[in-house]
């Protein structure tokens, strides 16, 4: 054991385990985390309460799980869009990108022709 500043001790590597007086651990202990398993139902439900508008945030903390496990679920229970409507979609949005520039450039030659610009 070796001795740090605020009179603790930590361990070197090479020393036992030694409990303290109330049995808690003199230094983190290093076993590692039980993994949690959860049900199908309860995966379900979790997702459903994000596709009706509930943020990923608000979930986990609510379910007490980490964001990115629920994100996992989510993701695996919405399916991905297929090629063609992701093809349209972008189309739509191309055709009203076209419309709004179209409509600043309008409006732009009007305020020059006013001399606001």
């Amino acid at each position: 054991m070796v001795e740090i500043k605020g009179g603790g001790v930590r361990p070197t590597g090479s020393e036992p385990y030694e409990p303290r007086e109330n049995g808690v651990a003199a230094y983190p202990s290093r076993q590692a985390s039980v993994r949690r398993a959860f049900n199908e139902e309860f995966k379900a439900v979790a997702v459903q309460r994000v596709l009706d508008g509930e943020t990923l945030q608000a979930v986990a903390d609510s379910l007490g799980v980490h964001v990115n496990v629920l994100r996992g679920w989510r993701n695996r229970e919405v399916p991905e869009a297929s090629a063609t409507d992701t093809v349209e979609r972008l189309h739509r949005e191309n055709a009203l990108l076209k419309v709004e520039i179209e409509y600043l450039r309008k409006r732009e030659a009007l305020l020059r022709w006013r001399g606001v610009r």
